[in-house]
């Protein structure tokens, strides 16, 4: 087990120590945030979900504890819970844009679309130039199934950040969700060459040859990043979405078990990024 310096550890002592609506000077409250931060960079989820309640607990805690703490209720399912401390967060800094756009990504991870589309269109009306606020609207409209929707958002997007990597790859995944498998390859393609193209853009392109039935180079590029046990069970991932999306357009009377379709949905999770400010 990782030791924390002592400073932290003292730190996070004072948040924990300190009385509920109590106050921590500028100083404990940072040392306290950082230490809540490096136990979420170890992976110490729940001690830093601990830790940062522990800020929270404070009448002048930093709404960074808010976003840490929801951002872990998102990583451990708990959505409705990271939805309600954005919406605290965002009474204490009401037009603080990463508040904003943090309670839009938690309204998506509890399946509240609309909700989120509004939130956004609040941090679009904020900030007009800012390119991630309408990726953000538009992964909820990809979520939703307005395919069509998110990819004029995404292009829109993109007219503000023609080099972000994130909403290349976000606008690929949809038109993979929309059946323009072919799309998506040349656009992947093109990503997977770039300096900073990464693992993910690699997986989504393995994903879009797999529907396409090219086995073989999907299997290739997935291994890129994996073992080969993990690229064997990868591939048969990828296969099992691509039956899936065959069955998807199977005549009316073939119907897709409810089972099933419940993993086609959740096969897809487009990326996320801060909001630029």
């Amino acid at each position: 087990m990782r030791r924390l310096p002592i400073i932290l550890c003292t730190a996070l002592l004072a948040a924990a120590c300190t009385p509920q609506g109590g106050f921590l000077d500028k100083s404990q409250s940072n040392d306290a945030l950082q230490a809540a931060k490096r136990l979420e960079k170890n992976g110490d989820l729940q001690g830093a979900a601990a830790a940062y309640r522990a800020i929270i607990q404070q009448s002048n805690a930093p709404v960074e504890a808010y976003i840490g703490l929801a951002s872990i209720d998102r990583k451990t399912g708990q959505s409705d819970e990271a939805v309600a401390l954005m919406k605290q967060a965002q009474s204490h800094e009401e037009g603080n844009p990463e508040v904003i756009s943090k309670l839009g990504y938690a309204l998506i991870s509890a399946g509240q679309y609309e909700q989120a589309v509004n939130v956004f269109d609040q941090l679009i009306a904020m900030q007009p130039d800012n390119a991630m606020a309408y990726n953000g609207k538009a992964v909820a409209f990809d979520k939703a199934g307005n395919h069509v929707a998110a990819q004029e958002i995404y292009n829109k997007a993109l007219s503000l950040a023609p080099d972000s990597l994130t909403i290349h790859n976000n606008l690929a995944m949809s038109l993979i969700l929309n059946d323009k498998v072919n799309e998506a390859i040349i656009m992947l393609e093109i990503l997977n060459r770039q300096p900073n193209a990464n693992a993910t853009v690699r997986q989504n392109l393995a994903l879009a040859y797999a529907i396409k039935g090219d086995k073989k180079h999907a299997l290739e590029i997935t291994s890129r990043d994996l073992t080969p046990e993990q690229a064997q069970e990868n591939l048969l991932f990828y296969e099992h979405y691509a039956r899936m999306k065959k069955l998807e357009h199977a005549p009316k009377h073939t119907a897709m078990p409810d089972s099933e379709k419940t993993k086609t949905l959740e096969v897809l999770q487009p990326n996320e990024s801060k909001p630029t400010n």
